[in-house]
């Protein structure tokens, strides 16, 4: 069961979409991805703390880019 879980989505680039999807499998976090043009779309299944925690490691994996 997904208690306390919803569904959010993000887009990203390819490469980092790599990066993404190794750090939700660490985090046995449920995700759905497919392709959406030159971006992959994650449809992720988190509580709202690991929601949480995981903007903070996309904004970390972001703010590499600059």
């Amino acid at each position: 069961m997904n208690y306390g879980r919803l569904w959010y989505s993000v887009e990203l680039t390819k490469d980092k979409a790599d990066i993404f999807k190794e750090y939700l499998r660490k985090n046995d976090i449920r995700f759905e991805p497919s392709e959406c043009y030159n971006l992959i779309h994650f449809e992720c299944c988190m509580t709202p703390d690991e929601c949480k925690t995981t903007n903070e490691f996309l904004q970390g994996q972001l703010k590499e880019e600059d």
